[in-house]
């Protein structure tokens, strides 16, 4: 499957987790202001549990109204005193930006001593983007229901977080709109507007305990099947391990 899809990696080795993680570069971040147009929610990423790896996978595109980026970083390594996660970010690319930072500051210098350690960080850090855009816009005299709209709908940002804890793996994903972790049910997930399709190729390529490579290839495939019928998922594809 690898020798048919033409994509480009660029290799960067962890050696805390022995971790493998494609692309790594600093995410941009900034803040999305309520007068802004509405932009449609872009990205795809996929996570798959193997025997002894988590996989995750994405695209590198975001979607400015008619301008498109497609080097986007949507990967990232989070590092804690004693290991590494990984956080893959979907939606709004300012905010979701700025939660991988916080994400990174909280992790700082801190023992990951708990399995739901990195996705109640995950919480607080989109806590924290969610009660900065609000006090910046309470000007506004936003009612509730527009304010969960803006979330819901207008605004869509999600996280997804992998990592080891006493040699188990686990995957979570958490919102902007809820601000809740949310543990991944199966031993794949997937994420942003491409989420639909890259679950149905999920559930029927994969399974669980499934070898490292042949996750790794469907992984790539599934985000480039994805590509190919949602134009608001493109630029090259990146892999971490």
């Amino acid at each position: 499957i690898l020798a048919a899809i033409n994509f480009r990696v660029t290799l960067y080795v962890n050696p805390q987790i022995r971790a493998i993680i494609y692309l790594a570069h600093k995410t941009e971040t900034g803040i999305l202001f309520l007068n802004q147009k509405k932009r449609n929610i872009v990205t795809i990423v996929v996570g798959i549990i193997t025997k002894d790896q988590i996989i995750l996978a994405s695209d590198s595109q975001t979607t400015y109204g008619n301008l498109k980026r497609l080097d986007v970083q949507k990967i990232s390594v989070v590092e804690f005193s004693n290991t590494c996660a990984l956080v893959a970010e979907s939606g709004a690319a300012e905010q979701s930006g700025m939660a991988v930072e916080l994400l990174k500051q909280k992790a700082k210098g801190k023992a990951l001593a708990d399995y739901a350690m990195v996705a109640e960080l995950a919480q607080e850090s989109l806590r924290e983007v969610r009660n900065y855009l609000i006090d910046l816009n309470k000007g506004c005299n936003f009612s509730d229901e527009k304010w969960e709209r803006y979330f819901r709908d207008d605004n869509q940002v999600e996280l997804m977080v992998a990592s080891y804890f006493n040699e188990k793996p686990y995957i979570y994903t958490v919102n902007l709109h809820t601000c809740t972790a949310s543990k991944a049910k199966l031993h794949y997930e997937a994420i942003g507007c491409g989420a639909n399709l890259g679950d149905y190729l999920l559930s029927e390529l994969t399974h669980p305990n499934m070898d490292n490579n042949l996750a790794s290839a469907i992984a790539v495939y599934v985000v480039e099947s994805v590509k190919k019928h949602d134009p608001y998922c493109g630029g090259n594809t990146k892999v971490a391990l």
